[in-house]
């Protein structure tokens, strides 16, 4: 006797529709998984943006000027009359005695690159021209502060967030400045604390726009080109992902809280 042994399986037709349907349902996990890490990539952005801020001003805060210049390069801060210069050369302890921490400026996108901003350190001379504390801005001359850029630093942003627009009081900007308090604050040089209590000013730095080089807002600094931010809505920067795509609007000083940050999204700014 013959036993017929029929063999069971999938044919070749049905093989192409279980690909196919497989393929459908993996795009479309990876379009929903795709979907999901771009809505949250916007707010990890603008979040991450916000604390590089604060940080900023926290900096200012607790800052000074390093007494002997940068390791390694010899520069030091001296006060004349025409204002303070940074010399290169062999530096000694004390040899920047004339120059106290002044705050810590962002310019936004420098030379052009939207997704980084430059962290510039200013420093200012201890006494005025005419040998006296400096109790506020008023008492400086132009060349009195100025940028450090041999303490300059530069921050990115994340996932291709650009900062779009700066603006205070209806006027566009592109750099603003931290500056600590000159009046009973507690003023550093070399580390050494001389006396008060800290105190951190946020201002506008008028004559800059997004993307300048750098030099128009180092020389925006050592003209004295600053505004206090007063207003109720405070700075406010306009985020964007991408050309066209989501916005996220910061504002910092808003309703005199100075070194505080709100934000919101999707908002035309």
């Amino acid at each position: 006797m013959k036993y017929i042994t029929h063999h069971t399986g999938y044919t070749i037709v049905e093989l192409l529709i279980v690909i196919t349907v497989m393929g459908v349902v993996a795009v479309s996990a990876i379009g929903v998984i795709g979907n999901q890490q771009a809505q949250t990539e916007l707010p990890q952005s603008v979040r991450d943006f916000e604390s590089k801020l604060i940080d900023v001003a926290n900096d200012t805060a607790r800052g000074y000027y390093p007494d002997t210049g940068q390791a390694g390069e010899g520069r030091t801060c001296l006060a004349s009359g025409t204002g303070i210069s940074f010399t290169s050369g062999v530096s000694v302890q004390g040899g920047s005695r004339d120059c106290v921490f002044a705050g810590k400026a962002l310019a936004f996108a420098p030379n052009g690159d939207v997704g980084e901003f430059a962290v510039l350190t200013t420093a200012a001379r201890r006494l005025t021209r005419d040998g006296n504390p400096a109790t506020s801005l008023t008492d400086f001359s132009s060349g009195d502060i100025a940028v450090a850029d041999h303490l300059n630093s530069s921050l990115r942003l994340l996932y291709g967030l650009q900062v779009k627009s700066v603006r205070y009081n209806g006027t566009d900007i592109g750099a603003l400045v931290f500056m600590s308090g000159f009046s009973n604050q507690e003023q550093r040089s070399g580390g050494v604390q001389l006396s008060g209590a800290p105190q951190t000013n946020l201002l506008a730095i008028t004559g800059t726009s997004i993307g300048s080089p750098l030099s128009v807002t180092e020389s925006a600094i050592r003209n004295l080109q600053f505004t206090e931010v007063t207003n109720d809505e405070g700075i406010l920067i306009c985020l964007e992902r991408g050309d066209g795509g989501e916005t996220a609007e910061i504002s910092i000083g808003k309703d005199g809280r100075l070194l505080t940050t709100t934000a919101e999204f999707n908002i035309a700014c």
